[in-house]
């Protein structure tokens, strides 16, 4: 039953693929954009990281970074470790339809579709900067679903209960971190020291972070991989 509701919905979206072409371009080619997805409710949580009292805050802030980084790596292992779901454009049990302007070469065929990375960090990131202000948590939410969420389901990257996974995982991870304060109480009390003590090199650092965490360290993973091939070949050869 639950794979029929979720077919069901993510043909719903689907149903009008290709058959709108600027309304594909303007979702396809601009809003499935990192600066679209992301940057948004990651300039919503650095403005959190700046309000006052700023001690508060920024615990807050830091807290769910935190959540967010730990939710990231759980999606890429359960996605590594579980078993594999095919993407709704490769799975040929799926009629889903292209929108247009997008081809079965852009999208990570290898890659299992559950859960959503990107449905696990844009909603982490709102649970977090719904704890500071829940008025910007609904913008951020709003966003998370409205661009992220929807996006990826009309795009065919995901099917409806990916993404709503990918949105448990982000929420809890960034829920129990917050009630479990003892686990993250020493890493934050050190950023929010060395936030104090060198400020411009911890924002540089942070500035860093947030945009290694938009991108999900993809270069650094494929820096990683070049050098670790790089090594193997002179070991073994």
């Amino acid at each position: 039953m639950i794979r029929d509701i979720d077919l069901w919905i993510t043909l719903f979206v689907n149903q009008h693929g290709s058959h709108t072409k600027p309304f594909d371009f303007f979702v396809i080619e601009i809003l499935n954009r990192t600066t679209y997805n992301f940057l948004p409710v990651m300039t919503l949580w650095f403005a959190i990281f700046f309000m006052k009292p700023m001690e508060t805050y920024r615990r807050i802030a830091l807290e769910g970074l935190i959540g967010a980084f730990c939710a990231i790596m759980t999606s890429r292992l359960i996605g590594y470790l579980g078993p594999h779901h095919p993407r709704p454009a490769f799975d040929p049990t799926v009629p889903f339809t292209l929108p247009s302007g997008l081809g079965p070469h852009e999208i990570m065929r290898d890659y299992s579709s559950f859960p959503s990375e990107h449905a696990t960090l844009a909603f982490a990131i709102a649970v977090s900067i719904w704890r500071a202000s829940p008025a910007l948590g609904v913008i951020a939410t709003g966003w998370a679903v409205c661009v992220v969420a929807f996006v990826r389901l009309y795009g065919g990257w995901h099917f409806f209960f990916d993404l709503v996974g990918g949105a448990v995982l982000g929420t809890a991870w960034v829920l129990t971190l917050a009630r479990a304060r003892f686990l993250t109480a020493r890493p934050v009390n050190i950023l929010m020291e060395t936030s104090v003590r060198h400020e411009p090199l911890f924002m540089g650092g942070l500035l860093i972070l947030m945009f290694q965490m938009m991108t999900f360290f993809d270069d650094v993973r494929f820096l990683g991989g070049a050098v670790a091939g790089f090594l193997t070949r002179k070991i073994t050869g």
